[in-house]
């Protein structure tokens, strides 16, 4: 990274930071209210106007002095601007805002010691500024500290990159996406941010960018195994079958003992109607993990493609005893029993699957056909009904025909 280039960028490009007034006396609220309006806006001389109404009427108001200060910077007022924030952090010499908004007036005026001082105390009120971080990192870039410079930047991409996590634990994609964008291009080969990136991008239906951030992270750090797996479930959404199972051989080569990477790999293969290859990669997670309830089930259902009706019937008991709470697992057995004319043994099997998911039009509709076959015609139409509401079609058709009485 050129850090002298980037640094200068850096002060260009970097905001001064507006926060919303608090609560003073009712007038000056009202008049800050107003100027923040206008800041949004982008009328900067009527925001000037109302945040010297605010101080006017409260001269202690400090954020007023702050959110004019910001006004009159964006009219090029950097004076004017730089005496607001001298009086804002007078009057609040606690505000890291007002501090850092000073240190880049101050780098814009040339006086590069006074905005390192400035970042720094704003720093040391706030640590995690990101944006004071990436600023001092240009000042000490200016003063030709690249040690001193590099290790804010590290500092501040590690701040985005904590932001980021939460904001996407929080559901907001499109922030968490910002945030680690920014880690990115203050350190294009943490890997880490790439791949979760690329889980935000896929999250939001972007595969293609999803894949292209999957591939730089595992260019970053050929042996990331979380990315090589992330990127098979991409290219596998995008069609690329051939690609998915080479990134999860080169995910197996790297760890030859994680259940879940056979688990995922078992999974394409399933899904490519290699139902025998599925079934061995199912058996080699289970070697692994003998109580993944999933990849009992999943094999069940791969034997049962296979005609293996007792072994799926094992295998989907074997899941249930592991995760009792499963209703995928209740219903592919309750099926398996229907088709093997259990009527009785299959409603109870669907009984539980929809107690676990009350939702479940497919289980509904199944248990309305098995109460049929013994006989129950009220119950079954009561599940054909429901699970018409829930959506499915067959149901629908079905309740159809019972009403017309073909």
């Amino acid at each position: 990274m050129d850090m002298k280039q980037y640094g200068t960028l850096m002060v260009a490009a970097l905001p001064l930071v507006a926060q919303p007034q608090a609560a003073y006396a009712r007038t000056a609220d009202e008049y800050a209210a107003k100027g923040n309006e206008k800041v949004t806006q982008g009328d900067y001389r009527g925001a000037d106007e109302a945040f010297s109404r605010a101080v006017k009427e409260d001269p202690s108001f400090a954020k007023g002095f702050n959110n004019r200060g910001i006004a009159r910077a964006a009219m090029d007022d950097l004076q004017g601007a730089l005496k607001d924030f001298d009086e804002a952090v007078r009057l609040k010499p606690d505000y890291a805002e007002a501090w850092y908004n000073r240190g880049s007036i101050k780098m814009k005026l040339g006086d590069t010691d006074g905005a390192l001082a400035d970042y720094t105390r704003a720093i040391a009120l706030h640590p995690n500024h990101g944006d004071a971080l990436l600023s001092r990192a240009a000042a000490y870039t200016k003063q030709g500290n690249q040690s001193a410079a590099r290790a804010d930047v590290e500092k501040a991409a590690q701040v985005y990159f904590a932001t980021g996590f939460a904001r996407a634990k929080a559901g907001d994609r499109r922030g968490a996406i910002a945030d680690y964008t920014r880690v990115v291009e203050l350190m294009p080969k943490k890997a880490d941010a790439l791949n979760n990136r690329g889980n935000l991008y896929m999250e939001t239906g972007d595969t293609k960018k999803a894949i292209e951030d999957y591939s730089r992270a595992v260019e970053a750090d050929p042996k990331y195994v979380l990315a090589y797996r992330n990127r098979a479930s991409a290219r596998l959404a995008s069609g690329d079958r051939n690609g998915a199972f080479a990134d999860y051989g080169e995910a197996l080569r790297l760890e030859p003992k994680n259940a879940d990477i056979w688990f995922g790999r078992a999974l394409a293969k399933a899904g490519a109607d290699d139902h025998k290859g599925a079934v061995a990669d199912y058996g080699k997670a289970i070697g692994l993990d003998s109580k993944h309830a999933l990849a009992f089930m999943n094999r069940g259902n791969a034997k049962l493609k296979m005609g293996d009706r007792k072994g799926a019937a094992e295998d989907y008991t074997r899941s249930l005893e592991l995760d009792p709470k499963n209703a995928d697992a209740w219903f592919n057995r309750g099926f398996l029993k229907s088709a093997g004319n259990d009527a009785g043994g299959a409603i109870g099997d669907f009984d539980r699957a929809i107690a676990y998911n009350p939702q479940y039009a497919k289980a509904y509709y199944l248990r309305g056909v098995s109460r049929s076959t013994l006989g129950d015609e009220e119950g079954a139409l009561a599940d054909i009904t429901r699970a018409a509401d829930l959506g499915l079609p067959v149901a629908k058709t079905l309740l159809e025909k019972k009403r017309s009485g073909k």
